[in-house]
């Protein structure tokens, strides 16, 4: 259900909600009838009960960090329904469904939490669940970069929250 929501992102004309039961779906609802979420507008992403962390947007396509592997997402919106919204006071319309396409990237790798990402113009940086930070060049495995490494930085004695709010305690 849409009340068990982990992380949120717009795109387009589209409010994304990651969650679920299991953490592992993506719900998708207009900006102008934000409380409609048509039925069958939700996809499963990936396999198993591994949360989606976060949701961010590279490319015009929508990038699902998980806890344990990262993929890629695109949809195609669905058609308006002729009929007025009764839930609607301002005659915003229904929509049909929308189609989801998931496609992994990678599952060698995932995501802790949320606030360990960042998008810095055309990548996304994060700090994976080895304790390493990467980016994100494309939507190839191969293009996924450690970049711990060439920072030379051990970061085995911080925690999480930690790197995540910038505190080194």
């Amino acid at each position: 259900s849409i009340i068990h929501s982990t992380c949120t992102c717009e795109y387009k004309s589209r409010i994304m909600v990651a969650g679920g039961e299991r953490g592992n779906q993506v719900f998708v609802t207009d900006y102008e009838n934000p409380l409609y979420f048509p039925q069958n507008s939700s996809a499963e992403i990936g396999f198993g009960d591994s949360r989606v962390v976060d949701l961010v947007i590279k490319d015009q396509k929508i990038i699902a960090l998980k806890e344990d592997s990262i993929y890629s997402l695109s949809f195609k919106e669905g058609n308006r329904i002729n009929e007025i919204s009764l839930l609607a006071d301002n005659d915003k319309r229904f929509r049909e469904s929308d189609t989801f396409n998931c496609n992994i990237i990678t599952n060698q790798i995932g995501c802790k939490y949320r606030e360990c990402t960042v998008v810095l113009k055309d990548k996304i940086v994060f700090f994976a669940n080895d304790r390493k930070i990467y980016i994100i060049n494309s939507f190839d495995a191969g293009d996924i970069i450690c970049i711990s490494e060439v920072l030379g930085k051990d970061f085995n004695d911080f925690r999480y929250a930690d790197f995540a709010f910038g505190s080194n305690d």
